[in-house]
């Protein structure tokens, strides 16, 4: 609520759409503006956002605005159907048109089931050229891509990227930028051990440092996350002696 409290003021002041002669440094505010009003969930944004996706068939969206509001029709969905709904819209208009916006908008949604769909439409479609799988993999913020990636690894997923001529570490680094505990650096790195003919038969050694260093990110993150909670907890206990 603070956040929306600042930045509220500042949205009603710029608005949705460009006006003639307006800086283009006007353009850059109201793109971020807006996003952090949708991202901190201010109710007024999101439900604009959704009525201009509605009405991007007849309406077009400003391509300043386009991938804040595709991603927020999308994370703020009602229901899982909703979602869905929204998850192959977005689907179909990459597919008609190739809006990349649209493909880095697929990975906004919460829903496990939704992101296994999406990432198996990826892989075993031809709808998403290998050049765009990693647009498209990178748009996703949940460690459901990991399990994924879990999940799939002994259905050929291995054989499939191959067929793609995908490097399959560009997954795995985009699975591992979302795990952010020890326990999960722990099984990120016992699922490469019990699995060593991944490493054996699809990495060189820049591939297994990869892997090595992503495991120390993920370490480094728990740090953080782990020290960040103890200074807000620090905090709150000197404010209000709890």
């Amino acid at each position: 609520q603070h956040v929306i409290r600042i930045f509220k003021p500042m949205s009603e002041k710029l608005g949705w759409t460009k006006t003639p002669g307006e800086p283009e440094t006007d353009m850059v505010k109201r793109a971020s503006v807006l996003s952090i009003l949708a991202k901190s969930g201010d109710s007024d944004t999101i439900n604009k956002c959704k009525e201009m996706f509605k009405l991007s068939d007849t309406e077009p969206i400003d391509p300043d605005l386009r991938l804040m509001i595709y991603r927020s029709a999308l994370r703020y969905a009602d229901s899982e159907d909703e979602s869905t709904s929204v998850c192959n819209a977005l689907k179909s208009i990459f597919i008609s048109t190739g809006e990349l916006d649209a493909l880095r908008a697929v990975g906004a949604t919460h829903h496990e089931s939704l992101i296994f769909e999406t990432l198996d439409w990826a892989i075993l479609s031809n709808d998403v050229r290998t050049q765009d799988l990693t647009t498209l993999i990178n748009g996703f913020i949940s460690t459901a891509v990991w399990e994924w990636f879990k999940s799939r690894y002994d259905n050929n997923l291995l054989e499939l990227f191959n067929k793609k001529t995908f490097n399959i570490f560009g997954v795995v680094k985009c699975a591992a930028s979302s795990l952010r505990t020890f326990e999960s650096a722990e099984d990120f790195e016992m699922f490469f051990l019990k699995n060593p003919e991944c490493n054996a038969k699809y990495s060189i050694g820049n591939e297994v440092f990869a892997i090595k260093q992503s495991v120390e990110k993920i370490k480094n993150r728990a740090a953080y996350r782990t020290k960040q909670l103890e200074d807000i907890q620090n905090y709150l206990s000197t404010m209000y002696q709890i």
